[in-house]
């Protein structure tokens, strides 16, 4: 899924929504999950909004000043340019605010209708972990005019400009374009290419020249044409209990995208392999899913990843909803630390954390997986996954990644050309592998579903804090919603106790056949 070119749509290694390579990649996942021998295996087709990258190219040429820059940029899920392209000046403006263009303005001395950036490309240089994504920036470019947009990512040095090491200047990072398609081209480059340019501005402006670029970007957007499959295989339960427990990563990427997604998915084919090589015989079905289109599918939406599964529990699956034990989702499950020891991670949603507890602390089962790992539990909302999209359907969700290392996973190599091979670990894979499939089991096979809603009370207390004045104002009796709450506790801890006095009968009972 990483590395085979028949499932890339571009040299980068790229497979977007709906685009030509995701499409080969779901036909091979489907005939993979046959032969692992997944009953009812299908490709389940979502609607989407279309976006294929096949290329993009950009120089900056002057004999004059002995420039000759040549890069081949990535795209923004943005309107692309002809075969001929565009051309016109290229202007360095920081990080692309509009104090930005109005110093540009002011130094180039415009007045009025002249302080524009018509014909001209815009290079600016953001952080996109820590500070924000493009949109605002892409936004800007397009009321100031500009012919097309370039960026390139500072996060990789410091605030002092020291480097993290030598490759993360080539790094060229994406994230997403959160805006509807203004027809403006809008592109990534590595640091280490937008220092290049704007040292090429400076030669050529120095001769006496104007910077003249061109830029060229084969990219399709097409809005409501666009089709993403969810392939879907499942082993069916012998209980016939109408319920089900669903196991997914995506299969879309940027780049080469061994962490982010691939090895997900070969996770998810691997414990479905497991399961049916060891003979496991499920009470309730377990569904494996390779979900299409996380990364984006949807042009001028605020939240535009995830549409894949969005569309699966929304419209192709409603039924799941009230009627799914949980979610295993997978995302970056398998990063290799250079120093430390084994770990993993659990996260949970607020309802299940305590079910994850009861995995590690009561079943046993975390004994049995061959190795040990520093497990590090946390609850909450996944909302930059597939995970988020099943959660706002009321489905308990789980997260597990194994790291061969002590601090976990970082986001330093995150949607660049660096999340390869170097960066997987198959120890982590194995744990990780393990530390999943284990709590497969123990939710199918416990007979109530345990729903702790303490910190979920905990939550909807937390917010009332401080904000007394705010719910006299709107008419609402603080007092009332506490107590009312006090009661939603008191019911929880009822219901959580029930399904332990449940579950601990059922584990006696079979202990004793």
């Amino acid at each position: 899924l990483a590395y085979d070119e028949k499932y890339w749509d571009d040299s980068t290694g790229w497979r977007t929504a709906g685009s030509d390579a995701e499409h080969k990649a779901a036909d091979y996942l489907a005939d993979l999950f046959k032969k692992i021998g997944l009953e009812d295996v299908a490709k389940e087709p979502v609607e989407l909004d279309k976006w294929q990258f096949n290329g993009a190219e950009f120089t900056l040429e002057n004999k004059d000043a002995d420039v000759n820059v040549k890069i081949n940029p990535v795209s923004y899920a943005s309107s692309g340019t002809d075969s001929k392209g565009i051309t016109g000046e290229v202007v360095y403006l920081e990080h692309g605010y509009e104090a930005d263009y109005e110093k540009y303005y002011d130094e180039q001395g415009l007045k009025g209708d002249d302080r524009n950036m018509n014909g001209k490309i815009v290079l600016i240089d953001i952080n996109q972990d820590d500070e924000y994504w493009i949109d605002t920036h892409y936004q800007e470019a397009f009321y100031q005019g500009a012919a097309g947009l370039m960026s390139y990512s500072s996060q990789y040095v410091d605030k002092d400009g020291n480097q993290r090491g030598d490759k993360w200047d080539t790094a060229c990072q994406m994230q997403d374009l959160c805006s509807r398609d203004l027809k403006v081209p809008c592109v990534s480059i590595s640091r280490a290419d937008g220092l290049e340019i704007i040292k090429g501005i400076e030669k050529i402006k120095k001769a006496g020249k104007t910077p003249t670029s061109k830029l060229v970007v084969d990219n399709e957007i097409l809005e409501d044409k666009g089709i993403s499959y969810n392939v879907t295989g499942k082993i069916k339960g012998t209980g016939n209990t109408g319920q089900r427990i669903l196991v997914a990563g995506h299969y879309d990427k940027y780049f080469y995208g061994v962490n982010d997604d691939c090895a997900a998915i070969g996770l998810v084919a691997a414990m479905a392999k497991a399961m049916i090589d060891s003979d496991y015989k499920p009470v309730n079905d377990i569904i494996f899913i390779a979900h299409g289109a996380e990364e984006w599918g949807q042009t001028g939406i605020a939240a535009d990843w995830a549409e894949g599964s969005w569309e699966m529990i929304t419209k192709v699956h409603p039924e799941w909803s009230g009627t799914t034990l949980g979610l295993l989702n997978y995302e970056l499950p398998a990063k290799e630390k250079k120093s430390g020891k084994l770990s993993a991670s659990m996260k949970a949603t607020e309802e299940t954390f305590s079910l994850q507890e009861d995995l590690l602390n009561k079943s046993g089962l975390t004994d049995r997986l061959g190795a040990k790992a520093d497990i590090k539990l946390d609850y909450g909302s996944s909302d930059m996954s597939d995970a988020i999209c099943y959660q706002f359907k009321g489905v308990p969700c789980y997260q597990v990644n194994g790291y061969a290392g002590s601090n976990g996973p970082d986001l330093s190599t995150y949607h660049t050309k660096y999340d390869d091979n170097d960066e997987y670990s198959s120890e982590a894979m194995d744990y990780a592998l393990k530390l999943s499939g284990a709590l497969a089991m123990y939710i199918d096979q416990s007979p109530a579903l345990k729903l702790d809603f303490d910190l979920r009370c905990d939550e909807l207390e937390n917010i009332a804090k401080g904000n007394e004045d705010i719910y006299k104002e709107a008419g609402i009796s603080v007092e009332e919603y506490k107590e009312a709450l006090k009661s939603f506790r008191t019911a929880g801890k009822a219901f959580a106790a029930k399904a332990d006095e449940i579950n601990e009968a059922y584990e006696e009972a079979a202990a004793k056949k």
